[in-house]
């Protein structure tokens, strides 16, 4: 069944048309603060440039807490949003009075029950599933094109992953690398201000404080979020950001989930090694998700563990490279 007909299913509780009324006050991009106290340094040249024609994209230099984005009446899309981590960040959205979420899943019964729960709460028709085939590019793009049509756009895309599973490193790397990157070109393509009807948005790439660290258990997996990390910069710079009005920012999560499925198959080394990791709920990562969609700058990479939030600072190679030999 193709997407477009899924999306027009009477059982299948997938988006139905609906519209948006957004009053003269909200706006998807807060105005530049005139009252910005630091003053700017001089490497933010391109602050001053875009002021004169990009003034609602802006990133304000350094200040700490500039707002991007309201939250309220944005259309939202979580990509493995049924379950565990994506399940917390969509329940987060529509606290924050998200206009609608939307799941997309790839087991229909896991994203069903999860629209139904969130609708048991929120009201009806403020979330729906869509079947996803993550290793589908082109169904990335219908969601995002038959969204536009439906309601203007989706603002707010949240590319969740699903669980390591080292032992299938054709799947990890499918659904915790090639997923994002597809969802990310998808919505660069989509999202872009210079759209009909649309302002910009942002995506949200989540991976791990393993695509900082290494895990030595699950190196596949590590190298799937260290690509996650290094795709959000590059496609994060000001440049892109300027150009288009989307800002791709990166969340690392620490341990949350204590039925990983590698933990149950693995030696006792692995749980071992486990052991002693503080887990977080995943409502933790929800509230990091919506504090990055209103505050974090285009390119930024962030962690939440312990429940706390951190904003990193990667350094530049150069700063901390040593000169071994002269070839």
């Amino acid at each position: 069944m193709k997407l477009l007909q899924r999306f027009n299913h009477p059982t299948s509780q997938i988006c139905r048309t609906g519209s948006r009324n957004f009053s003269k006050t909200t706006k998807l991009y807060a105005a530049v603060p005139d009252n910005c106290k630091q003053p700017m340094k001089k490497s933010s040249k391109v602050h001053l440039e875009a002021k004169k024609s990009c003034q609602s994209f802006l990133e304000c230099g350094p200040c700490s807490k500039f707002k991007y984005m309201d939250i309220v009446c944005k259309i939202a899309l979580v990509t493995g949003g049924g379950s565990s981590i994506g399940f917390a960040i969509a329940n987060e959205l529509l606290c924050q009075n998200a206009h609608k979420v939307l799941i997309a899943h790839p087991n229909v019964e896991i994203g069903i029950k999860a629209v139904e729960a969130l609708e048991n709460v929120y009201g009806k028709d403020k979330a729906c599933y869509i079947p996803l085939d993550f290793q589908k590019s082109e169904e990335f793009e219908e969601i995002f094109k038959i969204m536009h049509g439906k309601f203007g756009g989706i603002d707010i895309l949240v590319n969740n992953t699903w669980p390591l599973n080292d032992y299938k490193w054709e799947h990890d790397v499918d659904a915790n690398l090639k997923n994002i990157m597809r969802g990310t070109l998808a919505a660069m393509k989509w999202m872009p201000k210079e759209r009909k009807s649309m302002k910009g948005g942002i995506v949200v790439n989540v991976a791990s404080t393993g695509g900082l660290d290494s895990e030595s258990m699950a190196p596949i997996w590590t190298g799937t979020k260290h690509g996650v990390v290094g795709l959000s910069k590059a496609l994060g710079f000001h440049e892109h950001f300027l150009s288009n009005g989307v800002r791709v920012v990166c969340l690392c999560p620490g341990k949350d989930n204590p039925n990983d499925p590698l933990e149950l198959k693995a030696p006792d080394q692995v749980k071992q090694y486990n052991q002693g990791v503080v887990r977080q709920p995943p409502g933790k990562v929800g509230s990091a998700v919506t504090y990055l969609i209103r505050y974090a700058p285009s390119g930024s990479v962030w962690v939440v563990e312990n429940s706390t939030l951190f904003k990193t600072k990667i350094p530049d190679r150069k700063t901390f490279s040593k000169i071994v030999d002269l070839l």
